[in-house]
Protein backbone atom coordinates (compact mmCIF):
# COMPACT_ATOMS: atom_id res chain seq x y z
CA UNK A 1 0.00 0.00 0.00
CA UNK A 2 3.00 2.45 -0.50
CA UNK A 3 4.26 4.46 -4.18
CA UNK A 4 7.39 4.99 -4.51
CA UNK A 5 8.70 7.88 -6.93
CA UNK A 6 11.88 7.64 -9.08
CA UNK A 7 12.00 11.35 -8.58
CA UNK A 8 10.55 14.03 -5.65
CA UNK A 9 9.22 16.30 -8.51
CA UNK A 10 6.41 13.37 -9.46
CA UNK A 11 5.74 13.63 -5.97
CA UNK A 12 5.42 17.09 -5.74
CA UNK A 13 3.93 17.66 -8.47
CA UNK A 14 1.04 15.23 -7.89
CA UNK A 15 0.46 16.80 -4.54
CA UNK A 16 -0.08 20.24 -6.63
CA UNK A 17 -2.40 18.68 -8.75
CA UNK A 18 -4.33 17.13 -5.97
CA UNK A 19 -4.54 20.34 -3.49
CA UNK A 20 -5.68 22.21 -6.82
CA UNK A 21 -8.53 20.02 -7.27
CA UNK A 22 -9.28 19.85 -3.91
CA UNK A 23 -8.94 22.74 -2.19
CA UNK A 24 -11.63 25.71 -2.48
CA UNK A 25 -10.84 29.21 -3.49
CA UNK A 26 -12.02 30.46 -0.24
CA UNK A 27 -9.65 28.19 1.81
CA UNK A 28 -6.85 28.09 -0.13
CA UNK A 29 -4.93 31.51 0.50
CA UNK A 30 -4.95 29.85 4.37
CA UNK A 31 -3.50 26.60 3.30
CA UNK A 32 -0.73 28.41 1.62
CA UNK A 33 0.37 30.83 4.65
CA UNK A 34 -0.20 27.44 7.24
CA UNK A 35 2.02 24.98 4.89
CA UNK A 36 4.80 28.23 4.45
CA UNK A 37 5.80 27.56 7.65
CA UNK A 38 7.76 23.99 6.32
CA UNK A 39 10.36 24.97 3.69
CA UNK A 40 9.62 21.31 2.73
CA UNK A 41 6.70 22.51 1.19
CA UNK A 42 8.13 25.52 -0.57
CA UNK A 43 8.62 23.60 -4.16
CA UNK A 44 5.01 21.73 -3.80
CA UNK A 45 3.63 25.30 -3.23
CA UNK A 46 5.14 26.79 -6.00
CA UNK A 47 3.59 24.27 -8.67
CA UNK A 48 0.08 24.29 -7.04
CA UNK A 49 0.45 28.60 -7.91
CA UNK A 50 1.73 28.06 -11.45
CA UNK A 51 -1.38 25.50 -11.52
CA UNK A 52 -3.74 28.08 -10.17
CA UNK A 53 -2.10 31.00 -12.19
CA UNK A 54 -2.60 29.12 -15.46
CA UNK A 55 -6.11 28.36 -15.51
CA UNK A 56 -6.46 31.88 -14.34
CA UNK A 57 -4.28 34.51 -13.13
CA UNK A 58 -6.47 36.51 -11.12
CA UNK A 59 -7.17 33.34 -8.53
CA UNK A 60 -3.56 33.42 -7.05
CA UNK A 61 -3.34 36.86 -6.45
CA UNK A 62 -5.48 36.41 -3.40
CA UNK A 63 -3.07 33.93 -2.38
CA UNK A 64 0.17 35.94 -2.96
CA UNK A 65 -1.60 38.90 -0.89
CA UNK A 66 -2.11 37.09 2.06
CA UNK A 67 0.99 35.58 2.18
CA UNK A 68 2.36 39.27 2.24
CA UNK A 69 -0.37 39.99 4.75
CA UNK A 70 0.69 37.46 7.38
CA UNK A 71 3.68 39.46 8.34
CA UNK A 72 5.84 36.24 8.44
CA UNK A 73 8.92 35.67 7.52
CA UNK A 74 8.45 32.66 5.68
CA UNK A 75 5.15 33.72 3.49
CA UNK A 76 7.30 36.79 2.33
CA UNK A 77 10.08 34.33 1.20
CA UNK A 78 7.67 31.99 -0.67
CA UNK A 79 5.95 34.73 -2.10
CA UNK A 80 9.45 35.56 -3.69
CA UNK A 81 9.71 32.36 -4.75
CA UNK A 82 6.39 32.16 -6.43
CA UNK A 83 7.02 35.46 -8.46
CA UNK A 84 10.47 34.65 -9.68
CA UNK A 85 8.29 32.25 -11.91
CA UNK A 86 6.76 34.89 -13.57
CA UNK A 87 2.92 34.77 -11.97
CA UNK A 88 1.69 37.64 -9.80
CA UNK A 89 0.79 41.09 -10.71
CA UNK A 90 3.25 43.24 -11.25
CA UNK A 91 2.14 45.89 -8.04
CA UNK A 92 1.93 42.75 -6.31
CA UNK A 93 5.90 42.01 -7.48
CA UNK A 94 7.15 46.06 -6.42
CA UNK A 95 5.24 45.73 -2.94
CA UNK A 96 6.86 42.03 -2.24
CA UNK A 97 10.94 43.46 -3.87
CA UNK A 98 10.45 46.58 -1.00
CA UNK A 99 9.79 44.54 1.85
CA UNK A 100 12.41 41.89 0.91
CA UNK A 101 14.84 44.05 0.83
CA UNK A 102 13.96 45.79 3.80
CA UNK A 103 14.11 42.50 5.73
CA UNK A 104 17.60 41.39 4.76
CA UNK A 105 18.53 44.08 7.07
CA UNK A 106 17.15 42.47 9.50
CA UNK A 107 17.95 38.51 9.39
CA UNK A 108 19.79 36.25 7.08
CA UNK A 109 18.78 32.75 6.98
CA UNK A 110 18.87 29.71 4.81
CA UNK A 111 15.41 30.50 3.43
CA UNK A 112 16.75 33.81 2.01
CA UNK A 113 19.42 32.12 0.19
CA UNK A 114 16.53 29.88 -1.22
CA UNK A 115 14.69 33.24 -2.63
CA UNK A 116 17.75 34.52 -4.20
CA UNK A 117 18.39 31.26 -5.97
CA UNK A 118 15.04 31.09 -7.59
CA UNK A 119 15.66 34.58 -8.66
CA UNK A 120 19.25 33.37 -9.83
CA UNK A 121 17.08 30.46 -12.08
CA UNK A 122 14.28 33.03 -13.04
CA UNK A 123 13.96 33.92 -16.91
CA UNK A 124 11.66 36.64 -16.12
CA UNK A 125 14.67 38.96 -17.03
CA UNK A 126 12.36 42.02 -16.76
CA UNK A 127 11.26 41.17 -12.99
CA UNK A 128 15.15 40.49 -12.57
CA UNK A 129 16.54 44.24 -13.85
CA UNK A 130 13.78 45.75 -11.83
CA UNK A 131 15.28 44.02 -8.85
CA UNK A 132 18.98 44.46 -9.60
CA UNK A 133 18.29 48.37 -10.04
CA UNK A 134 15.94 48.42 -6.02
CA UNK A 135 19.19 46.80 -5.11
CA UNK A 136 21.92 48.67 -6.44
CA UNK A 137 20.03 51.23 -5.20
CA UNK A 138 19.63 50.62 -1.63
CA UNK A 139 23.53 49.63 -1.41
CA UNK A 140 24.41 53.23 -2.57
CA UNK A 141 21.87 54.45 0.44
CA UNK A 142 23.40 52.24 2.95
CA UNK A 143 24.16 53.64 6.16
CA UNK A 144 26.87 50.99 7.03
CA UNK A 145 28.98 48.48 5.79
CA UNK A 146 27.28 45.43 7.25
CA UNK A 147 24.05 46.69 5.08
CA UNK A 148 25.68 47.32 2.03
CA UNK A 149 27.68 44.20 2.41
CA UNK A 150 24.19 42.14 2.70
CA UNK A 151 22.38 43.72 0.14
CA UNK A 152 25.34 42.95 -2.32
CA UNK A 153 25.40 39.09 -0.89
CA UNK A 154 22.00 39.33 -2.07
CA UNK A 155 23.19 40.68 -5.66
CA UNK A 156 25.47 38.15 -6.14
CA UNK A 157 23.35 34.85 -4.87
CA UNK A 158 20.74 36.27 -6.95
CA UNK A 159 23.00 36.76 -10.37
CA UNK A 160 23.06 40.32 -10.82
CA UNK A 161 25.50 42.69 -11.27
CA UNK A 162 27.47 43.45 -7.97
CA UNK A 163 26.65 47.05 -6.04
CA UNK A 164 28.61 50.26 -6.42
CA UNK A 165 30.12 51.93 -3.73
CA UNK A 166 27.54 53.41 -1.10
CA UNK A 167 27.22 56.85 -0.97
CA UNK A 168 28.34 57.27 2.56
CA UNK A 169 28.51 60.52 4.38
CA UNK A 170 31.12 58.39 6.92
CA UNK A 171 34.82 57.79 5.78
CA UNK A 172 34.65 54.18 7.89
CA UNK A 173 31.94 53.27 6.33
CA UNK A 174 33.97 53.68 2.95
CA UNK A 175 36.76 52.54 4.16
CA UNK A 176 35.57 49.38 5.36
CA UNK A 177 33.75 48.74 1.94
CA UNK A 178 37.09 49.35 -0.16
CA UNK A 179 38.71 47.09 2.18
CA UNK A 180 36.55 44.18 0.96
CA UNK A 181 38.15 44.84 -2.33
CA UNK A 182 41.56 45.61 -2.31
CA UNK A 183 44.71 45.50 0.72
CA UNK A 184 45.85 49.12 1.49
CA UNK A 185 48.59 49.75 4.13
CA UNK A 186 46.97 53.56 4.37
CA UNK A 187 46.94 54.44 8.07
CA UNK A 188 43.52 54.50 8.33
CA UNK A 189 42.62 51.42 6.01
CA UNK A 190 44.99 49.35 8.92
CA UNK A 191 42.41 49.56 10.98
CA UNK A 192 39.50 48.81 9.42
CA UNK A 193 41.33 45.51 8.08
CA UNK A 194 40.26 43.81 11.46
CA UNK A 195 36.74 44.23 10.95
CA UNK A 196 36.89 41.33 8.06
CA UNK A 197 39.83 39.90 9.52
CA UNK A 198 37.60 37.15 11.02
CA UNK A 199 35.56 35.62 8.32
CA UNK A 200 37.56 36.86 5.22
CA UNK A 201 39.52 34.80 2.89
CA UNK A 202 42.42 37.40 2.84
CA UNK A 203 45.75 36.72 2.27
CA UNK A 204 48.19 40.06 2.44
CA UNK A 205 50.55 38.33 0.36
CA UNK A 206 53.24 40.42 -1.98
CA UNK A 207 51.37 43.81 -0.16
CA UNK A 208 52.02 43.55 3.30
CA UNK A 209 52.91 39.86 4.47
CA UNK A 210 53.70 41.27 7.90
CA UNK A 211 50.04 42.01 9.05
CA UNK A 212 49.75 37.99 9.46
CA UNK A 213 53.17 38.05 11.85
CA UNK A 214 51.38 40.92 13.68
CA UNK A 215 48.92 38.31 14.31
CA UNK A 216 51.10 36.03 16.22
CA UNK A 217 50.72 38.43 19.22
CA UNK A 218 48.87 36.59 22.63
CA UNK A 219 47.54 39.73 23.92
CA UNK A 220 43.72 40.01 25.26
CA UNK A 221 44.85 43.99 24.19
CA UNK A 222 44.96 42.96 20.51
CA UNK A 223 42.05 41.03 20.50
CA UNK A 224 39.67 43.43 21.76
CA UNK A 225 40.61 45.98 19.81
CA UNK A 226 39.53 44.03 16.68
CA UNK A 227 36.24 42.84 17.72
CA UNK A 228 35.81 46.56 19.65
CA UNK A 229 36.51 47.90 15.69
CA UNK A 230 33.70 46.06 14.64
CA UNK A 231 31.19 47.53 16.81
CA UNK A 232 32.44 50.97 16.88
CA UNK A 233 31.85 51.13 13.23
CA UNK A 234 28.40 50.82 13.89
CA UNK A 235 27.57 52.58 16.99
CA UNK A 236 27.88 56.08 17.56
CA UNK A 237 26.89 55.84 21.11
CA UNK A 238 30.14 55.77 23.51
CA UNK A 239 28.50 54.48 26.71
CA UNK A 240 27.07 51.34 24.19
CA UNK A 241 30.43 50.64 22.68
CA UNK A 242 32.23 51.41 26.35
CA UNK A 243 29.93 48.77 27.69
CA UNK A 244 30.09 46.17 24.91
CA UNK A 245 33.89 46.55 25.69
CA UNK A 246 34.03 46.04 29.37
CA UNK A 247 31.93 42.82 28.84
CA UNK A 248 34.40 41.38 25.82
CA UNK A 249 37.39 41.99 27.94
CA UNK A 250 35.90 39.56 30.86
CA UNK A 251 35.23 37.07 27.96
CA UNK A 252 38.11 37.47 26.35
CA UNK A 253 40.31 37.13 29.34
CA UNK A 254 38.94 34.39 30.33
CA UNK A 255 39.67 32.05 27.53
CA UNK A 256 42.99 33.63 27.04
CA UNK A 257 44.30 32.36 30.34
CA UNK A 258 42.03 29.19 30.86
CA UNK A 259 45.14 27.05 31.25
CA UNK A 260 43.34 23.19 31.51
CA UNK A 261 40.17 22.02 30.49
CA UNK A 262 38.50 18.87 31.68
CA UNK A 263 36.78 17.22 28.61
CA UNK A 264 33.29 15.67 29.10
CA UNK A 265 30.30 15.49 27.45
CA UNK A 266 30.02 14.08 24.22
CA UNK A 267 31.06 16.96 22.12
CA UNK A 268 34.62 17.23 23.30
CA UNK A 269 35.29 13.50 23.39
CA UNK A 270 34.27 12.63 20.01
CA UNK A 271 36.08 16.01 18.52
CA UNK A 272 39.45 14.63 20.39
CA UNK A 273 39.37 11.23 18.79
CA UNK A 274 38.27 11.90 15.66
CA UNK A 275 40.68 14.79 14.54
CA UNK A 276 43.67 12.47 16.01
CA UNK A 277 43.01 10.88 12.34
CA UNK A 278 43.55 14.37 10.39
CA UNK A 279 47.03 14.98 9.13
CA UNK A 280 48.89 17.26 8.72
CA UNK A 281 47.41 19.24 10.87
CA UNK A 282 46.05 16.41 13.52
CA UNK A 283 48.85 17.76 16.16
CA UNK A 284 47.73 21.76 15.59
CA UNK A 285 43.68 20.19 16.44
CA UNK A 286 44.55 17.71 18.80
CA UNK A 287 46.89 20.53 20.88
CA UNK A 288 44.72 23.40 20.53
CA UNK A 289 41.72 23.44 18.11
CA UNK A 290 39.65 21.15 20.12
CA UNK A 291 41.09 23.17 23.91
CA UNK A 292 39.78 26.20 21.94
CA UNK A 293 36.41 24.95 20.69
CA UNK A 294 36.16 24.01 24.05
CA UNK A 295 36.48 26.98 26.06
CA UNK A 296 34.68 29.33 23.58
CA UNK A 297 31.78 27.36 23.54
CA UNK A 298 29.68 28.92 26.09
CA UNK A 299 30.00 32.61 24.46
CA UNK A 300 30.53 31.92 20.80
CA UNK A 301 28.38 28.86 20.01
CA UNK A 302 26.39 29.52 16.97
CA UNK A 303 29.83 31.40 14.87
CA UNK A 304 31.56 28.51 16.30
CA UNK A 305 29.13 25.59 14.79
CA UNK A 306 29.63 27.58 11.68
CA UNK A 307 33.08 28.23 11.09
CA UNK A 308 33.63 24.49 12.41
CA UNK A 309 31.58 23.04 9.77
CA UNK A 310 32.94 25.23 6.71
CA UNK A 311 36.56 24.77 7.74
CA UNK A 312 36.61 21.22 8.58
CA UNK A 313 35.86 19.99 4.89
CA UNK A 314 38.47 22.05 3.87
CA UNK A 315 40.88 20.13 5.83
CA UNK A 316 39.81 16.97 4.69
CA UNK A 317 40.91 17.85 1.46
CA UNK A 318 44.17 16.66 -0.10
CA UNK A 319 44.28 19.89 -1.07
CA UNK A 320 44.19 22.07 1.93
CA UNK A 321 45.47 25.45 0.48
CA UNK A 322 42.35 26.95 1.14
CA UNK A 323 42.05 26.00 4.33
CA UNK A 324 45.24 27.66 4.83
CA UNK A 325 44.31 31.16 3.66
CA UNK A 326 41.11 30.39 5.58
CA UNK A 327 42.79 29.76 9.02
CA UNK A 328 45.03 32.43 9.10
CA UNK A 329 42.75 35.23 9.66
CA UNK A 330 40.71 34.12 12.53
CA UNK A 331 41.44 35.89 15.59
CA UNK A 332 39.82 33.39 18.18
CA UNK A 333 41.46 30.53 16.81
CA UNK A 334 45.55 29.96 16.86
CA UNK A 335 45.61 29.50 13.34
CA UNK A 336 48.62 31.80 12.05
CA UNK A 337 50.82 29.92 14.82
CA UNK A 338 49.88 25.65 13.68
CA UNK A 339 50.12 27.16 9.46
CA UNK A 340 53.19 28.98 9.84
CA UNK A 341 54.21 25.77 11.90
CA UNK A 342 53.42 23.79 9.06
CA UNK A 343 52.46 25.66 5.48
CA UNK A 344 55.43 27.88 5.56
CA UNK A 345 56.47 26.30 2.23
CA UNK A 346 53.84 27.07 0.77
CA UNK A 347 53.27 30.72 1.60
CA UNK A 348 57.06 31.34 0.47
CA UNK A 349 56.45 31.31 -3.39
CA UNK A 350 53.76 34.24 -2.64
CA UNK A 351 56.02 36.59 -0.42
CA UNK A 352 58.17 39.16 -1.32
CA UNK A 353 62.29 38.27 -1.37
CA UNK A 354 62.53 40.66 1.72
CA UNK A 355 59.76 39.39 3.71
CA UNK A 356 61.25 35.27 3.46
CA UNK A 357 63.72 35.36 6.08
CA UNK A 358 60.80 36.39 8.53
CA UNK A 359 58.92 33.69 7.47
CA UNK A 360 61.54 31.46 7.77
CA UNK A 361 61.76 32.29 11.16
CA UNK A 362 58.27 32.38 12.18
CA UNK A 363 58.38 28.73 10.97
CA UNK A 364 60.79 27.50 13.46
CA UNK A 365 59.32 29.84 16.18
CA UNK A 366 55.82 28.13 15.90
CA UNK A 367 57.12 25.39 15.53
CA UNK A 368 59.27 25.48 19.35
CA UNK A 369 55.92 27.50 20.61
CA UNK A 370 54.05 23.70 20.32
CA UNK A 371 56.76 22.31 21.48
CA UNK A 372 58.15 24.06 24.49
CA UNK A 373 60.05 20.91 26.03
CA UNK A 374 61.85 20.30 22.56
CA UNK A 375 65.44 21.00 21.79
CA UNK A 376 65.61 24.76 21.93
CA UNK A 377 69.13 25.02 19.40
CA UNK A 378 67.06 24.76 16.11
CA UNK A 379 64.96 27.73 16.87
CA UNK A 380 68.52 29.25 18.27
CA UNK A 381 69.91 28.78 15.27
CA UNK A 382 67.12 30.62 13.09
CA UNK A 383 67.85 33.10 14.87
CA UNK A 384 71.39 33.92 14.00
CA UNK A 385 70.33 32.77 10.68
CA UNK A 386 68.11 35.41 10.61
CA UNK A 387 69.95 37.93 11.77
CA UNK A 388 72.55 37.19 8.73
CA UNK A 389 69.77 37.34 5.74
CA UNK A 390 67.38 40.28 7.43
CA UNK A 391 66.29 42.78 5.05
CA UNK A 392 64.06 44.86 7.57
CA UNK A 393 65.88 46.26 10.23
CA UNK A 394 62.87 46.40 12.64
CA UNK A 395 62.97 45.29 15.61
CA UNK A 396 59.51 43.53 16.92
CA UNK A 397 59.87 40.64 14.13
CA UNK A 398 62.87 39.20 16.50
CA UNK A 399 61.59 39.97 19.84
CA UNK A 400 58.20 38.51 18.62
CA UNK A 401 59.88 35.28 17.07
CA UNK A 402 61.52 35.01 20.33
CA UNK A 403 58.30 35.88 22.62
CA UNK A 404 56.43 32.87 20.07
CA UNK A 405 58.93 30.40 21.00
CA UNK A 406 58.68 31.16 24.74
CA UNK A 407 62.46 32.37 24.45
CA UNK A 408 61.66 35.84 25.93
CA UNK A 409 59.97 36.00 29.56
CA UNK A 410 58.49 39.59 31.37
CA UNK A 411 62.10 40.00 33.35
CA UNK A 412 63.94 39.71 30.20
CA UNK A 413 64.86 43.20 28.81
CA UNK A 414 63.65 42.12 25.43
CA UNK A 415 60.13 41.91 26.58
CA UNK A 416 60.68 45.51 28.24
CA UNK A 417 61.58 46.95 24.86
CA UNK A 418 58.76 44.98 22.63
CA UNK A 419 55.91 46.05 25.61
CA UNK A 420 57.81 49.78 25.22
CA UNK A 421 57.01 50.10 21.42
CA UNK A 422 53.80 48.44 21.82
CA UNK A 423 53.05 51.43 24.81
CA UNK A 424 54.37 53.65 22.40
CA UNK A 425 54.82 53.28 18.68
CA UNK A 426 54.66 56.43 17.82
CA UNK A 427 58.38 56.96 19.40
CA UNK A 428 59.38 53.55 19.01
CA UNK A 429 61.37 54.66 15.83
CA UNK A 430 59.11 52.58 13.41
CA UNK A 431 58.98 53.81 10.05
CA UNK A 432 55.33 54.22 8.62
CA UNK A 433 53.26 52.08 7.93
CA UNK A 434 54.62 49.50 10.72
CA UNK A 435 53.86 51.98 13.56
CA UNK A 436 50.48 52.47 12.65
CA UNK A 437 49.92 49.33 12.65
CA UNK A 438 51.51 48.39 15.48
CA UNK A 439 49.01 50.82 17.17
CA UNK A 440 45.72 49.43 15.91
CA UNK A 441 46.39 45.54 15.93
CA UNK A 442 48.75 45.51 19.02
CA UNK A 443 48.16 48.43 21.04
CA UNK A 444 44.23 48.02 19.94
CA UNK A 445 43.27 51.72 19.06
CA UNK A 446 39.94 52.24 17.76
CA UNK A 447 38.43 54.26 14.46
CA UNK A 448 35.40 56.04 15.40
CA UNK A 449 32.31 56.80 12.89
CA UNK A 450 32.85 60.51 12.88
CA UNK A 451 36.88 60.05 11.94
CA UNK A 452 38.33 60.39 15.17
CA UNK A 453 40.28 57.78 17.28
CA UNK A 454 40.38 56.63 20.93
CA UNK A 455 42.49 54.15 22.90
CA UNK A 456 41.53 51.44 24.17
CA UNK A 457 42.30 52.96 27.70
CA UNK A 458 40.63 55.77 27.23
CA UNK A 459 37.41 54.15 26.00
CA UNK A 460 37.14 51.25 28.93
CA UNK A 461 38.78 53.47 31.87
CA UNK A 462 40.74 50.47 33.01
CA UNK A 463 44.65 49.38 32.64
CA UNK A 464 44.99 46.48 30.19
CA UNK A 465 48.61 45.15 29.94
CA UNK A 466 50.32 45.93 26.66
CA UNK A 467 51.89 42.62 26.54
CA UNK A 468 51.84 38.87 28.00
CA UNK A 469 53.74 35.91 28.11
CA UNK A 470 52.40 32.36 25.37
CA UNK A 471 49.92 31.28 27.40
CA UNK A 472 50.59 27.38 28.36
CA UNK A 473 49.79 24.36 25.76
CA UNK A 474 46.97 22.38 26.73
CA UNK A 475 48.45 19.01 28.54
CA UNK A 476 46.34 15.78 27.29
CA UNK A 477 48.72 13.67 29.21
CA UNK A 478 48.85 10.20 27.51
CA UNK A 479 47.25 9.47 24.24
Amino acid sequence: NQLQFIHLSFQEYLTAAYLKANITDTDRPERFVRLAANPSWWETLRLWAALIANENPENLEPVLLRLLDSGSRDGLFLAGTILADGVGKEPTFFRWLDEFIGKIHEFWSDETFTVLKSWARSRKEERRQLMEAKLHQAGKEAQTWMAWIRVDVAAQEAKLSSLPPPESKTELTSLVIQSFFEFSVEVKSLAVHRIHAAPDLLWPGSTAPWIVLLRLLPSCRSRLGQYLQVFASSFRQYETLKEIGLKLNRLIGASLHLKKIEFSGNKEGNLRKFIRYHDPFGRYFRRYFAHDWKRDWDHWKYAWERDWERNFECYLMEDNFFATFSEFLFPTRISPRAILAHETKQLLPLTPPEWQPEMRLFEVACRRSFDPKGDPEPFRDALRQYEQERQNDHPIWPLLARLIARDLKKEDQGFKDLEHIIRNPEQSGLPAPYADAVRYWWRGDLLLLDGSEITLDQLLGIDLPYLEEMPDELDWGEE
